[in-house]
């Protein structure tokens, strides 16, 4: 039988306890923001983009053009997406060139508005961890949205007023193009623009008024064997083309279970429990909403309700999924949405196929 849903009542968000007789100090979010562009898209706005820019394809097509764009919509309709975030209006896409943008055209604009949203969040971030530019020591930045160099952190890290001697790590960044109506893929019925910050900091060096959000327990990632090539991006001349097997959600739903198991033990044992005993109910999870077959086959795996995932589901209606992004932003809509667990599971997933875990304590 599956466990109630009911949540206990809030606790008051305090500073922990960072005696220096503590053996191991611990790690914690105190800054955490989030930032989309002004412009929400109803999803169906997918389909008048598409005439646009391959109305030849839609008044004439050949059947593998018929078979790919009526393949695109139908999925954009049942994805239970309502609303995405996107950097351009509708009526600004519709206005534009009759042509889609070239991938030099779409790198231009990341390193303009997609630069302005990054930069938006990590101000919010700071502000919401009460320091200035000037008290961070370490960034590390990831993208799935361009390949230009110098990288976006640099650009961030120069409008906010760094260091220069600030340690920089840029992850990962590419970016995803398609030109060719026979060779239309499901992506852009999945994803959607948005930008998110985190600022983390160790007891330690963690001021005593500092009131963080969660404590970072545990961690952890795994390659799942036999998945290579059931996500990648693949380099094409119009830019990287995302490939997306049916198999994805199955194999990502099913890699959830065995790494929680391995990370339940991070969680501090009060005397009364056993952390071997540690269920899926006993915590809130910010699960990647990385499509609807992914929240739901998530649920039954674990044994939930949608409630133990509200957050993630609330950010994949009306947001879309941001990629990169969206499992801090998953969190930030967590932590805004009033009473919870204090216990808290952070699950991501990405190329290769791999997945990412994160346990948390509510502060």
């Amino acid at each position: 039988m599956r466990q109630s849903s009911q949540r206990p009542a809030p606790k008051a968000r305090n500073s922990p306890n960072t005696s220096k007789s503590n053996s191991k100090p611990g790690i914690y979010i105190i800054g955490l923001a989030r930032q989309y562009p002004d412009n929400i898209l109803p999803q169906k706005a997918l389909e008048p983009i598409v005439r646009k820019f391959y109305p030849e394809n839609i008044a004439s097509p050949s059947v593998a053009d018929m078979k790919s764009i009526q393949t695109l919509l139908d999925v954009s309709l049942k994805t239970g997406i309502d609303s995405r975030s996107n950097i351009s209006s509708l009526p600004q896409i519709l206005e534009s060139s009759p042509t889609p943008p070239t991938i030099d055209e779409l790198s231009r604009q990341f390193r303009i508005s997609g630069v302005r949203l990054i930069t938006i969040a990590f101000e919010k971030a700071l502000e919401d961890a009460s320091l200035a530019p000037a008290d961070i020591t370490h960034t590390v930045a990831v993208t799935c949205t361009d390949t230009g160099n110098p990288g976006y952190d640099l650009l961030v890290a120069q409008r906010l007023g760094l260091c220069n001697d600030v340690d920089r790590v840029f992850l990962h960044e590419l970016h995803w193009a398609c030109e060719n109506p026979n060779d239309a893929r499901i992506g852009p019925a999945l994803f959607s623009d948005g930008a998110a910050a985190l600022v983390l900091c160790n007891g330690i060096a963690m001021k005593e008024t500092t009131s963080p959000i969660f404590e970072l327990l545990g961690w952890g990632n795994e390659a799942m064997a036999g998945t290579l090539d059931d996500m990648c991006y693949l380099v094409d001349p119009k830019g990287y083309k995302l490939v997306l097997s049916k198999e994805v959600p199955k194999r990502a739903v099913n890699a959830i279970h065995p790494m929680f198991e391995r990370l339940k033990t991070s969680f501090p044992k009060n005397l009364e429990e056993s952390s071997t005993c540690l269920k899926p109910s006993d915590c809130d999870w910010a699960m990647h909403p990385g499509g609807i077959a992914i929240l739901k086959g998530a649920q039954a795996n674990l044994g939930l309700t949608p409630d133990y995932i509200r957050a993630s589901w609330e950010v994949y209606r009306n947001f879309e999924n941001s990629s990169s992004a969206t499992v801090l932003i998953v969190l930030d809509t967590l932590r805004k949405m009033g009473d919870g667990r204090d216990k808290v599971v952070a699950a991501s997933f990405g190329l290769g196929l791999c997945i990412e875990m994160a346990t948390l304590r509510r502060c």
